[in-house]
């Protein structure tokens, strides 16, 4: 380079990156050169560090596959061994674990047919503690049915109900385990440890602002910006527009939102914003923005940040409700099936022109057919009913599916009071557990009696009130 007039300058600090031989371009080239070669120049890993990012969703789903499959493994052999360590305590002797093979891949195999059915692998699926808890019962159930099922299949004596029994606690303390660490490792870790990232929602009159991100409180780093106008270039980073809102908060791991005053609160937002707060996600309104775009001073705490609250029935105590839509769930459709195929096969079972209030609400049992219309099937259209409300989609008590805020979900019960069907805010505000009993127990009164209601009225329309 010297001679071909660079100035080149030697200092001590300066380490040579590649080892260099004259060799190097030859076939003849160690290996181990190789190895060091390709490690030190990292821009040849620029095309893998692509793919691994641009196919994040696969890998996600391809290690929460390979997780699952490891608990049922682990479960399984440390359920047999934990049997084998309390041999002296059984009369009758464990057989090899050999004989359980057969049983261990019909499981394996059946599992990752049986999981993506019941919503575990789902892209839209909640990322709190609750949830995965949640998830991981809901797998466990299944796959203590698919074990069952394998003993039966065998017709033979050679499983310990010890080893069976102690597999069910195992199997979903592995699955809550590797849950809560794929989230940690996949997820990018707490992202509370140091500062939580926080997304603005604003308009395009607010995305401009020099001190936008100065003005979150203490604590909280602006990821970026959603916007409400389309093709709006920001000097902010800009992520998306708010129909984005959930993807882009469970991809970048947003832990909290800051809404600007000029931002439209359409009811579908209002829903977004209600889910994501009841998944642990912080959302605040705007006294500090509206400082930040005014000019005036604010402190570095960010200024007065109001947090909106959780109704009751999207928190943490809204367990017990999915615990009984499970339970009951299953009862009503083990027992409702049977009659249901039966009177599907007669023809059409109810004939009404206008939606109304059924005993266990008819949307799942019975279909409310307009009469003489050829274009419906009757009674088997609605079976996958029973299949939404096992999956966590359905609720025993909740508004009609029809419900565009979409704040809870959908009910095959409708929450009544004097007669009346509760407007989904009104509901979120009333919900107990008790409340949704009486609300099963008043649907045949909303059939055979008085109470049969035709629309839903919300708490300010009812007859009678201003």
């Amino acid at each position: 380079m010297w001679e071909a007039g660079w100035e080149v300058h030697f200092l001590p600090e300066l380490r040579l990156v590649h080892g260099f031989r004259r060799s190097s371009t030859r076939m003849s080239r160690s290996l181990v050169h190789h190895v060091r070669s390709f490690l030190n120049f990292y821009d040849k890993w620029g095309a893998l560090v692509y793919a691994a990012r641009h196919l994040r969703d696969a890998w996600v789903l391809v290690a929460t596959v390979l997780s699952d499959l490891a608990a049922l493994n682990i479960a399984f052999l440390a359920a047999f061994f934990v049997r084998r360590l309390l041999d002296p305590v059984f009369p009758q002797p464990l057989f090899d674990l050999v004989d359980y093979w057969p049983l261990i891949a019909w499981v394996n195999a059946a599992s990752l047919i049986v999981l993506p059915m019941t919503g575990r692998y789902s892209s839209t699926a909640a990322h709190s503690k609750t949830s995965i808890t949640l998830s991981a019962i809901r797998a466990t159930f299944f796959v203590s049915l698919l074990v069952m099922s394998g003993t039966w299949l065998s017709h033979t004596q050679t499983f310990s109900r010890a080893v069976l029994l102690l597999f069910v606690p195992i199997y979903l303390g592995a699955l809550a385990l590797t849950g809560w660490l794929r989230e940690r490792v996949l997820g990018g870790g707490d992202a509370r440890v140091s500062e939580t990232r926080s997304l603005a929602l604003a308009s395009a009159s607010e995305l401009d602002v020099p001190g936008l991100g100065d003005a979150l409180p203490a604590g909280y780093g602006l990821a970026g910006v959603l916007t409400s106008d389309s093709g709006v270039v920001s000097l902010q980073r800009q992520l998306g527009n708010l129909g984005d809102l959930e993807v882009v908060v469970d991809r970048y791991r947003i832990g909290a939102l800051f809404l600007g005053r000029r931002i439209e609160t359409s009811p579908r937002l209002v829903a977004i914003l209600q889910r994501l707060a009841a998944d642990s996600v912080e959302v605040y309104v705007d006294e500090a923005w509206n400082a930040a775009m005014a000019g005036q001073a604010h402190s570095s705490s960010g200024g007065n940040w109001s947090q909106l609250r959780v109704p009751p029935l999207l928190g943490r105590a809204a367990v017990a409700k999915s615990v009984m839509d499970f339970s009951l769930g299953l009862m009503l459709a083990l027992v409702s099936l049977p009659p249901f195929l039966l009177l599907s096969t007669l023809g059409f079972v109810f004939g009404v022109r206008r939606r109304t209030v059924t005993i266990l609400g008819t949307q799942a049992l019975w279909r409310e057919l307009s009469v003489g219309d050829e274009r419906s099937l009757p009674g088997w259209t609605q079976l996958p009913r029973f299949v939404e409300l096992l999956r966590g989609h359905l609720s025993l008590v909740g508004p009609g599916g029809d419900a565009q805020a979409g704040l809870v979900r959908p009910g095959l019960a409708l929450p009544l009071i004097s007669g009346e069907v509760l407007d989904e805010t009104a509901y979120c505000q009333r919900w107990s557990l008790a409340f949704d009993i009486e609300c099963l127990l008043r649907q045949p009164g909303a059939l055979f009696g008085a109470g049969r209601v035709t629309r839903s009225l919300t708490p300010e329309s009812r007859p009678g009130e201003e």
